[in-house]
């Protein structure tokens, strides 16, 4: 593990997010669960939860919010969010 909060790679690398894994963050930021993230990106729950759970080991996080607070940290994410507050969404 390097101090950056990536896992590092066998050559001594960082692991770096795929594309589907920087949407997912993204979505997760937003405030999306997996079934709604699976549903925006034509994937099952299933699949969308095995890429979070990649995402938690490739972070070094034990739950969602830390994933995010970490892509942000590490520059990951295109825009934090304004004074730091995630968007807030209607809960139906």
């Amino acid at each position: 593990m390097h101090r950056s909060g990536l896992q590092e790679t066998q050559s001594g690398g960082h692991a770096a997010l795929s594309r589907i894994e920087l949407q997912i963050v993204q979505k997760l930021c937003d405030g999306y669960q997996s079934k709604e993230i699976a549903a925006m990106l034509g994937k099952s729950k299933a699949t969308i939860e095995g890429y979070v759970r990649l995402l938690y080991a490739k972070l070094n996080a034990r739950s969602r919010a830390q994933v995010v607070a970490r892509a942000f940290a590490l520059g990951l994410l295109d825009d934090a969010p304004p004074n730091g507050q995630l968007e807030s969404r209607q809960i139906s």
